[in-house]
């Protein structure tokens, strides 16, 4: 128990001094909640293989573009069963709290493991993020789980030659220090997380720091560090016996900037089908839709329309995730 209470006092210590980039908002967070919160990893019965695509505003040049391929497992302790119903975990169903073994025996804490790649471009830049995340998830009665998450790993910033244009006035100082000095930058990533869960309802916070958001002026550069903040939660209602409805809401604080608002409602058929619909505060409304296949296999399709001037100029926003878990061995 002593060496469980010393990685929660790591895991909380690090929490304090987190460096990482602004991560965009997934219009399906609530059902791959590894985009939201480090702590939300290892959900799942077996070794779980999520991946993620997201395409904004088809139709503009140069617009934002994400993927991501991340692999994540829990490794021992109790069986974390009680992700809440209507998710897209593919695991076979188990009951809300496991029964120990032996009469007496008590759920010990389990330890999950990530291993995360991302890609992501826009304008004239491409950033990869290489990451390794740990969870542990700690039991508690009547099915509830309190897991702290730790997620850390570097990141590389490239210029993309030919989409980097000169600004009008060609002596302007900070433009023109910028492209003399950048080449490559690379970048130390880390991310913590709070995640509480029940067979009900969710709720966690996480938090980053960036540094990555610099400017130069003629005499020196200037570094700033920024507290990002992300509070994600969801909760299911059963309106009968085959479907479940989960509202869901995602904040994203990022300081100097408003706070980012995303608000869904998604409904599942026999946890094997579901549709939704939401609406982000940056003027913008998606709809989801998606399925399981096979019981281990879930994929997923969102399809969102800007209301912010750009909808003549763009075709909407793509975003495709595909979920496969493995089956665990028994032992």
């Amino acid at each position: 128990m002593r060496r469980w209470l010393y990685i929660l006092i790591f895991l909380l210590s690090a929490h304090t001094a987190v460096l990482a980039q602004g991560i965009d908002i997934f219009s399906q967070y609530a059902d791959n909640l590894y985009l939201a919160n480090p702590a939300a990893i290892g959900l799942s019965d077996g070794i779980e293989i999520n991946m993620a695509g997201r395409t904004q505003w088809v139709g503009i040049d140069y617009s934002p573009q994400s993927y991501i391929l991340e692999i994540n497992s829990k490794l021992n302790g109790f069986e974390p069963k009680t992700f809440p119903m209507g998710s897209m975990r593919t695991g076979t169903p188990h009951p809300a709290l496991r029964i120990p073994k032996k009469p007496g025996q008590k759920s010990r804490p389990a330890l999950a493991m990530e291993g995360y790649l991302r890609y992501d471009e826009s304008g004239a830049f491409r950033t990869t993020t290489v990451n390794i995340g740990a969870a542990v998830h700690f039991p508690f009665s009547k099915g509830r789980r309190l897991a702290v998450g730790l997620k850390s790993g570097f990141g590389v910033m490239q210029l993309i030659d030919g989409r980097a244009n000169r600004l009008i006035n060609p002596d302007d100082p900070t433009y023109n220090r910028f492209l003399d000095d950048f080449d490559t930058r690379y970048e130390w990533d880390l991310s913590g997380g709070v995640f509480f869960y029940t067979p009900t309802y969710f709720v966690g916070y996480a938090v980053n720091k960036s540094s990555r958001r610099r400017f130069a002026t003629e005499s020196n550069s200037i570094k700033h560090i920024f507290l990002d903040q992300m509070i994600v939660g969801g909760y299911n209602f059963d309106v009968g016996p085959h479907v479940t409805l989960r509202p869901a809401v995602y904040l994203q604080i990022i300081n100097p900037q408003p706070v980012d608002v995303d608000a869904n409602l998604t409904g599942f058929y026999d946890k094997k089908f579901w549709l939704g619909i939401g609406y982000r505060s940056s003027k913008e409304l998606y709809a989801l839709a998606g399925a399981k296949i096979l019981d281990r296999i879930s994929i997923g399709y969102s399809f969102s329309m800007i209301q912010n001037g750009l909808e003549d100029q763009s075709h909407g926003t793509h975003e495709v995730v595909l979920k496969i878990t493995t089956k665990k061995k028994k032992k």
